[in-house]
C-alpha cells in the first residue's frame, strides 16, 4: 500500500463521501488521512550574526552574511541556504509563521522596518517597523503571520532603513513554521 497525502476538497469529495455505503472505506484509506493530517512544522535559527547591508533608504533587503540551522523540524520543512525555510511536502497547507529576532543597527536614532518574503515576494501585511535609539541597542520584535504554501515555497526575512544607509545585524532569532491541511 502507497500512503498518499491528499487535500482535504479530496477526502471530502472522493474518500469520505456523504451517503457512502457501510464499510467503502477501507484501511488505505485511513492510512492516507493519517498521512494527510500530519503536521509540518519546522524551525531555523540564526547561529551567527546576520549582517544585512543597506544600500539606499527605505529599500528593503535580505541578510547578506550569517549563518542559520535548521531545528526541529519533520521531513518536510527544510532551510536550503541561510535566512530561508522551506516547505517540501507533497499537498499546499495552511501555515502559521512566527519569526522573533533581536537585532542592532550602525547608527543612532534609526527607524527600521521589517517583513516577510514568500518565494522572494513581498508579504506586505507582515510589515513590522521599529524605532532604535543608538547603535548599541539591541532590540527584538516579532512576526506572525499565516498562509497558504505549496510544496517549495520558501520564506525570508528582509529588513529596511529608513532614516539612513546605516548597516543592521540580526544577533539572533527564529523562523517558525507550523502547517495543516488546507
Amino acid at each position: 500500500m502507497v500512503d498518499t497525502a491528499r487535500t482535504k476538497a479530496d477526502l471530502l469529495t472522493n474518500i469520505f463521501q456523504d451517503g457512502q455505503a457501510v464499510n467503502s472505506i477501507t484501511a488505505n484509506d485511513m492510512r492516507d488521512l493519517i498521512v494527510s493530517l500530519a503536521t509540518s512544522q519546522g524551525s531555523g535559527r540564526f547561529i551567527s550574526p546576520a549582517g544585512i547591508d543597506i544600500n539606499s533608504t527605505t529599500v528593503f533587503e535580505y541578510p547578506s552574511s550569517g549563518t542559520s540551522a535548521l531545528i526541529n523540524n519533520t521531513a518536510d520543512i527544510d532551510m536550503p541556504q541561510n535566512g530561508r525555510i522551506r516547505y517540501i511536502g507533497i499537498i499546499d497547507k495552511m501555515f502559521i509563521i512566527n519569526i522573533s529576532i533581536t537585532a542592532i543597527v550602525e547608527g543612532n536614532n534609526q527607524d527600521l522596518r521589517f517583513q516577510l518574503t514568500k518565494n522572494g515576494v513581498p508579504m506586505i501585511e507582515t510589515i513590522t517597523a521599529r524605532s532604535w535609539g543608538t547603535g548599541t541597542d539591541s532590540g527584538n520584535l516579532s512576526i506572525s503571520t499565516g498562509t497558504l504554501l505549496a510544496p517549495n515555497d520558501y520564506i525570508e526575512i528582509q529588513a529596511a532603513n529608513d532614516t539612513s544607509t546605516s548597516n543592521i545585524t540580526i544577533q539572533n532569532g527564529v523562523i517558525t513554521l507550523h502547517g495543516n491541511i488546507a
